[in-house]
C-alpha cells in the first residue's frame, strides 16, 4: 500500500470513527467535500499543510496520520 492510499484509508477510518460525514467534517476542517473526498479515494496529493490540518482536526500527528495501521484507534491512543 503506498502513502496516498494509507493517507486515504486512516482519514475514512477516523473520520468514521468521529461519527462525521464527508460533508460535515470537511465543513468543520474549512475544506470542500471535494478535496476531502479526493483525500479518501486516494485520488489527491495533499500538501503538508492540508496533511497537518487533518492530523489536527483527528488529534494526532502527520506521522501517525500517514502510518500504516491496522487499528485507527491506536493513531489517537499514541498521541
Amino acid at each position: 500500500m503506498n502513502t496516498k492510499q494509507i493517507l486515504a484509508e486512516n482519514t475514512k477510518r477516523l473520520r468514521n470513527l468521529s461519527k462525521l460525514s464527508q460533508f460535515d467534517f470537511a465543513d468543520e476542517i474549512n475544506m470542500s467535500k471535494t478535496v476531502l473526498s479526493d483525500i479518501e479515494n486516494a485520488r489527491a496529493n495533499p500538501t503538508l499543510e492540508t496533511i497537518e490540518r487533518l492530523a489536527a482536526a483527528f488529534h494526532t500527528t502527520p506521522a501517525l496520520l500517514l502510518a500504516a495501521c491496522e487499528d485507527p484507534s491506536e493513531m489517537l491512543a499514541a498521541n
